[in-house]
């Protein structure tokens, strides 16, 4: 349906050929013709033209009762769209803004007309538009109380209102009515005598004449918050909070809460999601917060974005590691392999030498724990004899040159280390979010809101989900390092600027944690709301004054101010600590380990020479038991030898 209005608009703006300067043309050349069909109509249009460029025409009129006095509109050299009450199209998708609404209101096409009018109108109400009203209508007065509400419901702000008395003879006064919409809505009769700086369509919002505005901070730190000072008194301080109050001082309208400031309820604070179904359902015009648009579908309602900035990851930095980590840090696999390789070569080397050199017997334990090896690798003294042969005093000095290097090297790093102690890794990745389980804490109204869910999958596995928006706030806000958030860059730049002041950075926003580049944010509103203009050319007013930044340097100030956020600068480190028992804790292990391992080859030792010793013990009963025997045997063999040596 839209692509065929779409297509006929064109058709009329190729056959028409419109210039800029043709509207005035055709009704000039209309006023020469002398004839007294100049209605007021015609010359209103004109005047309306020159003080704002019309592009097209929108007319919605019935087909079955053309109104004469729309003849010069029909007779211009202009685009023009014309509907019957019925049909709808929705313009803001199809063709500028830069047009004027002509409508036509009977009594019997009334509610039709109305309906038309707005679902055509979706989005653009607060565009020009000039009622004609028919000259068979009833009342003003009766009719005046339904446009009225009619305007009212639909959110229509610049209307100009024709009724049947048109200028008469050569007249060029132009009587019309215009719709005052603040502070309620009511009809106001101009007469237009030539005037050269007569505006008929003025921007109603620059003055709403004390209009209460309906508002509700969500007390979030860079939004709106609420703080306590003194009884009786709040105060209200945020970069939303303070571009709403300053917008209603500016265009003179009075603000009027949702909720009492004291309420335990807003205290509490409230997500932007709550905010903005309580906004759509009409309960607030202005909420004093700062929707993110993580699509781009919203931006038919939102006015011009105040924030545009990136939604981040962060997560806590790497700390410095303890004292007895750094002995983990430097009891590498490529420093045990290198002192176990250099063990066994040494001690090898020294075993075949004795053998070869000195004669003395080989022991397979040597080649594996050499004690003369082992203290030269760790850069103790080695004893040599004064016997040595020249092969040998060589290999020692190899060995003191390893030693020395090892050990110098290995307590350089040491001393260094403890000196001024490292700091773990920081998380850079996805990958490493995973590969260490840093748990990410998240909102589960901000998870509803997320159209493309995906961004979430590279770190799921370690999302804690929760849906009390008070707790998540507080554990954000007090930079609990047990989680990791997903916040906005406005609110990354208040915790930035407060860790400066801190020992030590608690938080970190690597770029490779980033979800959204760009997330541009701004003020829902309701659908059509009559304050988008207005709430459109103040944010570029602020923007050029720059007062986003005095905004946020005051927001800052508060929030130290009222302790809203934790604040302080550190309990100074003391240069020399003082070691205790647990930076030694791996010094103690390794004892604890030598020792152990001793005791229990000593009595590996000591058990292996008693089964020794026993079975050799066993091994000589039982030879001297053959031994026994053989000589009984033998003794006996003797005697019967001898006894019949004696028969005989």
């Amino acid at each position: 349906m839209h692509t065929s209005w779409q297509i006929v608009f064109q058709v009329f703006t190729l056959l028409a050929s419109y210039k800029a300067n043709e509207l005035e043309n055709q009704i000039l050349a209309i006023e020469k013709t002398g004839k007294q069909n100049f209605t007021c109509i015609g010359q209103l249009i004109k005047e309306i033209h020159k003080e704002a460029h019309i592009e097209s025409l929108f007319i919605i009129e019935p087909q079955q009762s053309r109104d004469s006095r729309l003849k010069i509109i029909y007779e211009m050299g202009i685009p023009k769209l014309i509907l019957s009450p019925g049909q709808v199209v929705q313009w803001q998708k199809l063709f500028s803004r830069n047009m004027l609404t002509v409508a036509v209101l009977q009594e019997k096409w009334q509610s039709e007309l109305w309906r038309t009018l707005a679902r055509s109108l979706n989005f653009i109400r607060q565009t020009r538009i000039l009622m004609v009203m028919a000259p068979h209508l009833e009342t003003r007065e009766k009719l005046n109380a339904n446009l009225l509400k009619n305007l009212e419901n639909y959110k229509m702000t610049n209307v100009l209102i024709c009724f049947p008395s048109n200028a008469v003879g050569d007249s060029l006064d132009i009587t019309y009515h215009a719709v005052k919409p603040y502070p309620w809505y009511h009809l106001q009769s101009f007469t237009w005598q030539g005037e050269a700086n007569h505006s008929f369509y003025p921007p109603h919002w620059r003055n709403f004449h004390n209009m209460s505005i309906i508002t509700m901070p969500d007390q979030s730190i860079t939004n709106s918050m609420v703080f306590y000072d003194g009884p009786g008194k709040w105060k209200l301080n945020g970069l939303a909070a303070r571009l709403v109050i300053l917008f209603a001082e500016h265009y003179n309208a009075s603000l009027r809460y949702y909720m009492p400031l004291e309420d335990e309820t807003l205290h509490k604070g409230m997500h932007w999601a709550e905010l903005t179904t309580l906004t759509a359902k009409g309960l607030i015009n202005i909420p004093m917060m700062f929707r993110p648009d993580f699509n781009g579908s919203h931006w038919l309602i939102m006015p011009y974005p105040f924030l545009v900035g990136k939604w981040l990851v962060t997560v806590p930095c790497g700390q410095r590691m303890h004292i007895k980590e750094v002995y983990t840090l430097l009891t590498t696999k490529e420093v045990t392999a290198i002192f176990l390789l250099a063990m066994l070569v040494f001690s090898l080397l020294h075993s075949v030498m004795n053998k070869v050199c000195g004669g003395t017997y080989l022991k397979p334990i040597n080649l594996l724990l050499n004690d003369k090896i082992i203290p030269g690798l760790l850069g103790q003294a080695v004893s040599l004899t004064s016997t040595a042969w020249f092969a040998q005093k060589l290999m020692y000095l190899l060995l003191f040159l390893f030693g020395l290097n090892l050990s110098t090297s290995f307590t350089a790093h040491l001393n260094t280390m403890i000196t001024s102690l490292p700091f773990h890794k920081e998380i850079e990745t996805f990958e490493d979010l995973n590969r260490v389980n840093r748990k990410i804490l998240f909102n589960t109204l901000d998870t509803k809101s997320l159209v493309d869910t995906n961004r979430l999958k590279p770190m799921e596995n370690v999302l804690v989900y929760t849906d009390n928006n008070t707790l998540y706030r507080e554990t954000r806000n007090s930079l609990n390092t047990s989680y990791g958030y997903a916040i906005s860059s406005t609110l990354w730049s208040i915790y930035e600027q407060q860790q400066l002041y801190m020992g030590q950075r608690l938080f970190c926003a690597p770029p490779g944690l980033t979800l959204y580049d760009i997330l541009p944010s701004g003020i829902p509103l309701e659908v059509n709301s009559e304050f988008k203009e207005a709430i459109e050319h103040f944010i570029f007013q602020t923007y050029t004054v720059g007062l986003q930044n005095q905004w946020y340097s005051s927001l800052f100030v508060d929030l130290v101010k009222y302790k809203q956020i934790p604040f302080s600068r550190g309990a100074p480190k003391p240069r020399n600590r003082t070691l205790n028992l647990d930076d030694f804790h791996w010094v103690w292990m390794i004892v604890l380990v030598g020792l152990g391992g001793s005791a229990l080859t000593f009595v590996g030792e000591i058990m292996l020479h008693y089964f020794l010793r026993k079975r050799k013990w066993g091994s000589n009963q039982i030879r001297r038991r053959k031994q026994k025997v053989i000589k009984t045997a033998q003794q006996q063999q003797q005697f019967d030898n001898n006894k019949e040596k004696i028969i005989f």
